[in-house]
């Protein structure tokens, strides 16, 4: 495999509202991702071999269950207005003493949305419909930071569930 054809490291992670007939153009940059933390892993479906009585060997091979393509990464932003894009939920302006609050209440936690990557050598990766699962960690030491582990599992679209384009030539 020629060098020019691989892929390496990320350069931008944007995230959009899912249009159900395109690809989005506008994406909303996520920023200060941890380093070594982005991935995008894809899994075979389940299969079941079926048998007979008659004849050994297998007489067929069906699909129990689809594969999936899941992208994740670590977020050291863990603002109020992250929470709200990638969780949903609600953030209030600041008040006399007290910062912008992010709040789950009254929040349905379904949220998906439409991912774009780039990579450091112009490959661009796309998933126009995103299950989103967005969980928090903060860390509570001075070694660690918090963060959102974010979770995009790529599901049905009328593009394709998965796009994946390299740099024009």
């Amino acid at each position: 495999m020629a060098v020019e054809n691989s892929s390496l490291g990320l350069k931008y992670i944007g995230v959009a509202d899912v249009d159900p007939l395109a690809i989005p153009e506008i994406y909303t940059e996520l920023e200060d991702a941890q380093i070594d933390s982005a991935s995008v892993t894809e899994s075979e479906p389940s299969t079941e071999d079926i048998r007979t009585e008659q004849k050994p060997g297998i007489y067929r091979t069906i699909t129990t269950e689809e594969g999936s393509t899941v992208f994740t990464v670590q977020l050291y932003d863990v603002s109020t207005d992250n929470l709200e894009l990638l969780k949903g939920g609600t953030v209030t302006a600041p008040a006399a003493g007290k910062g912008k609050r992010w709040s789950n209440k009254n929040a349905s936690f379904e949220v998906n949305k439409a991912l774009k990557l780039e990579t450091l050598d112009g490959f661009k990766y796309y998933i126009p419909n995103g299950k989103v699962v967005a969980l928090v960690t903060f860390a509570l030491a001075k070694s660690a930071l918090a963060t959102i582990t974010l979770t995009i599992t790529a599901q049905d679209h009328a593009e394709g569930s998965v796009l994946w384009e390299e740099p024009a030539a």
